[in-house]
C-alpha cells in the first residue's frame, strides 16, 4: 500500500463486508457517502469503516465495515 506509484484501489479486492442499517429514503433523495477510516493491517489487507447518510436531513442510513485484501 506505501508505493506511491500504484493506486491501491486497483490492487485490492473485498474479502469481506458488513453493513449495519439504520435509515430508508426516497428514490429522489441522494445519499452522502462519508469514508470514516482507512487503516493498513499488514502488508495485503486493509480495513475501512465508512458511513452512508440521507442528504435531505442529514440522518445516518448506514454503517459499512470492509476488509480489502492485495490482488497477488
Amino acid at each position: 500500500m506505501r508505493d506511491d506509484l500504484e493506486r491501491w484501489e486497483q490492487t485490492y479486492a473485498t474479502s469481506t463486508r458488513d453493513i449495519l442499517y439504520y435509515a430508508n429514503c426516497d428514490i429522489n433523495d441522494s445519499i452522502i457517502y462519508q469514508l470514516n477510516s482507512c487503516e493498513e493491517v499488514n502488508n495485503a489487507t486493509v480495513k475501512l469503516s465508512s458511513s452512508l447518510y440521507r442528504k435531505s436531513d442529514h440522518v445516518l442510513m448506514a454503517r459499512i465495515f470492509t476488509i480489502k485484501k492485495k490482488i497477488s
